[in-house]
């Protein structure tokens, strides 16, 4: 199952559409899980649509019509998951009465047990359900269910992550219908070179084609005079800083000079920073603008208004222009006017200076500038900028919907980027633990067979030995194999226990002394065997802890010394006690480890040499389930080394455990 589920996370990641994760997850089901068939199927009104199968379908789902209503083709385990959004488990076809409308067809297939798992959306929602079938009965226990959960919760995601997708891609599908119909140019330019144009871009480049536009540098465009402006603006934009419009001067591929008010913008282009300028044609305005100074030299002629006002606020002259904006000059040419206009004439005539005012004249915008002439008079000239106006609020609100575009567009290809570097962690997690599992079996099949060789045959041996001493010493050693196969069990039932976080502790007071006593006397036969020398430095005090597991640990501390130290090496353990804590340290004269395998020591399954025919055997749990115990009681444990001279690991124990009530148990010895 460690298999499939590495596998579907696979297809997750590389999945561009709902129906290709199901097709793959399917596959993957039938190929790496061992299932006889699996298929997919979603809701569509009352019955279930298949969508996707694989294996050894021999035209099953076409005879079995499955329902999600509460009727007799809704009792499938199918129709029942996505009825009641659980996973629904047919242990044995053969005698679970639930199947017996589809039993005939199902044994004929060889479905002998079947699990059906729902599928929901990101809601919550159950949309369908991916079901599994296996060749054998009781296929799936409470290990598979679990992996099936999780099977079913990675799906989801899936469902999820290609939703995603999706909307990434209809988000810029939306961004570019709405730059394309914009009747303003719009161009976006990366490492200098323009990358993309609209068609009013095109056009105001008076480019025979988009290509004809692409790859050219963006200061082409530019006229010479502008170019240190427009450069430092760039260099702006890409500190990630939005500049505000500019009045530049651009140059056409035919030569022509347009005047534009550029706008610029930092974004995000096919995943490389990019700038986006958003152009707006002033050049009719200009010319306009450079009318209407022409006219101002002739007021009679100049259809916009012109006045001649006292310091004191008194009109002293308005030309004919006036009457294009009001039907009564005498009554109403004051409302032309700004409102404080009194108050710009008099900062005007006294500091000699022209100064700029809008004034909003009914559904009319006009743009006024006072100019003094004396100290007590001064000319006021108006020009009417209602269509730049609302050319203006056009190009602000449009401004604002590509920005909320591109933030749109940067936050879902954020959540992309983040979705799939989680889907990648997974999916390395995954086939981390299937190697896991792969080397849990072969070591622990390996070792646990080697002790029950050896006690077989001095078992065999002992029965057809007459002298009395021969087979006690025959005796010995079946003990200490069997020593060494509950050795290597307890180390498998305290990582299992530890990794479904289920490891508990019985407290007890105890002496360190009997403790390491206890540890001692379980390995003295293979340190007398070996001839190693055995020297205790031990402190007589008290702690509290599990006395079974603290002995564990330090059996597979002694075993370590042993199997790695020299021919009559010798071990050394000692024990204080500290303010706090209980320190109790093991060292060896042995091969020692090198330095840069001391960090990886404590991990599950490491091991110096790790082939099949390694020197010193084992199954690599040893000090991972040291570590375990010792955290579990809060404590640590260090490990020192010189290769070629021996090891010491040390042991910190808090002189008290806490452990909750429901935890205690007898403790001591027993």
């Amino acid at each position: 199952m460690y298999a499939t589920l590495s596998g579907i996370n696979h297809a997750i990641i590389h999945a561009k559409t709902r129906e290709e994760l199901f097709e793959e997850a399917c596959k993957v089901a039938v190929e790496k899980g061992r299932f006889k068939m699996a298929w997919i199927g979603v809701v569509e009104g009352s019955e279930v649509k298949r969508v996707a199968a694989c294996g050894d379908v021999a035209g099953y789902l076409d005879k079995v019509k499955i329902s999600v209503e509460a009727v007799s083709s809704g009792r499938e385990p199918t129709g029942r998951a996505i009825r009641e959004g659980r996973i629904v488990i047919n242990p044995d076809t053969r005698s679970n009465p639930e199947v017996e409308p589809w039993r005939d067809e199902m044994l004929k297939r060889g479905y002998l047990s079947s699990a059906a798992i729902p599928l929901r959306e990101e809601g919550g929602r159950v949309i369908g359900a991916f079901s599994l079938y296996a060749s054998e009965p009781g296929f799936f226990d409470k290990e598979e269910i679990a992996q099936v959960e999780q099977l079913a919760q990675d799906i989801s995601f899936g469902m999820g992550h290609i939703k995603k997708l999706e909307e990434l891609r209809e988000s810029e599908l939306r961004y570019r219908i709405l730059v394309e119909t914009s009747p303003f140019p719009v161009a976006l330019f990366s490492e200098g070179r323009i990358v993309y144009a609209n068609p009013a871009a095109v056009k105001l480049a008076e480019a025979s084609s988009l290509e004809e536009l692409l790859g050219n540098h963006v200061l082409e465009f530019v006229h010479p005079k502008y170019h240190s402006l427009v450069q430092e603006r760039i260099k702006r934009m890409e500190r990630g800083e939005i500049t505000p419009p500019a009045e530049i001067e651009l140059l056409t591929m035919r030569g022509n000079v347009v005047v534009a008010e550029v706008m610029g913008s930092p974004v995000i282009y096919h995943g490389k920073p990019a700038i986006q300028l958003v152009i707006r044609d002033i050049t009719e305005h200009k010319k306009a603008e450079e009318r209407i100074k022409e006219l101002s030299q002739f007021p009679e002629k100049n259809p916009n208004p012109i006045f001649r006002v006292g310091k004191d606020g008194e009109i002293m002259y308005h030309n004919p222009g006036v009457l294009n904006y009001v039907s009564d000059a005498k009554k109403d040419v004051i409302d032309l006017l700004p409102l404080n206009y009194k108050e710009l004439v008099r900062r005007a005539c006294d500091s000699g200076e022209k100064i700029r005012a809008e004034h909003r004249f009914g559904d009319r915008y006009i743009d006024y500038i006072i100019l003094p002439v004396s100290k007590t008079v001064a000319h006021i000239y108006g020009r009417d900028i209602t269509e730049k106006k609302k050319a203006e609020e056009k190009l602000k609100r449009y401004a604002k919907e590509l920005e909320k575009s591109q933030k749109a567009l940067l936050n879902i290809l954020e959540d992309e980027r983040e979705a799939r570097e989680n889907l990648e962690k997974v999916y390395q997690e995954l086939k981390t633990l299937d190697q896991l599992k792969s080397d849990i079996i072969a070591n622990v099949s390996h070792e646990l067979r080697t002790p029950m060789t050896i006690a077989k045959g001095f078992a065999e041996l002992a029965m057809e030995e007459d002298e009395e001493e021969e087979r006690k010493k025959e005796l010995i050693k079946i003990i200490e194999a069997l020593e060494k196969q509950n050795t290597i069990i307890g180390d498998i039932i305290t990582m299992a226990e530890a990794s479904k976080e289920r490891l508990k502790l019985r407290a007890s007071h105890f002496s360190i002394r009997d403790l390491i006593s206890h540890a001692i006397k379980k390995k003295e036969l293979e340190i007398s065997r070996e001839g190693i020398e055995l020297e205790l430095r031990v402190e007589d005090f008290n702690i509290k802890g599990d006395f079974d597991k603290l002995t564990h640990a330090l059996v597979n501390l002694i075993d370590n010394a042993i199997k790695f130290n020299r021919p009559q090496g010798k071990i050394s353990i000692k024990a204080r006690k500290g303010k706090n804590s209980a320190v109790i340290s093991v060292s060896d004269t042995g091969i020692g480890i090198p330095k840069n395998l001391l960090p990886k020591i404590f991990d599950p399954l490491f091991q110096g040499d790790a082939s099949t025919k390694r020197r010193y055997g084992g199954t690599g749990m040893g000090l991972a389930v040291v570590k375990t115990i010792v955290e579990a009681h809060g404590g640590g444990v260090y490990a020192e080394s010189t290769p070629g001279k021996g090891s010491t690991f040390t042991l910190v124990l808090p002189l008290r455990l806490e452990v909750n009530e429901d935890e205690k148990g007898s403790g001591g010895r027993r």
